[in-house]
């Protein structure tokens, strides 16, 4: 994504529309000091959560974890276009997309200036959902190597009291 000075914000999410639930953020924004005043880029790996509530159609992301004093540190909000799904599919993010520095503890509001998306996409891809029978083969395959192992240690043990 490009912001209106020219920086750049790239990285990825995951959504999980049943719960609404953001997690796994490793967003990156480029510096820039240009237009807008100094950006000095960012990488964010948290929801803010206590700024603005996040839906399938807003997100923040933050520098630091809930519960932080966020005055001065850089916040991320992503607006899409259309509501995010577990389906994937493409979206713009809309004029409410802006990198900006929080005025509040609670980055719930910003201070001036803000950088703002002008072009870019998210590419949303549908995470795998594991199938019952496979989390269930698993679990019996490991179950079956863990007798195996003990099975083979006792015979060791076994072994080794006979040449004693």
């Amino acid at each position: 994504m490009i912001f209106n000075d020219g920086g750049t914000a790239t990285g990825s999410f995951i959504y999980d529309a049943n719960t609404n639930t953001y997690s796994v953020v490793n967003v990156t924004t480029s510096a820039n000091n240009t237009v807008n005043g100094n950006f000095p880029g960012a990488s964010y790996m948290f929801v803010n959560s206590t700024g603005l509530t996040p839906t399938s159609s807003t997100v923040e992301f933050s520098t630091i974890p809930n519960g932080g004093d966020q005055t001065g540190k850089f916040n991320f909000v992503l607006a899409f276009s259309s509501p995010l799904s577990n389906a994937g599919g493409m979206d713009t993010p809309t004029g409410g997309s802006h990198e900006s520095a929080s005025a509040n503890s609670t980055g719930s509001s910003f201070t001036l200036p803000a950088r703002t998306i002008v072009d870019g996409t998210l590419q949303g891809v549908p995470a795998p959902v594991p199938e019952f029978g496979t989390i269930y083969s698993l679990g019996a395959l490991l179950l079956f190597s863990g007798c195996a192992f003990a099975w083979k240690q006792r015979q060791r043990n076994d072994k080794s009291s006979e040449w004693s």
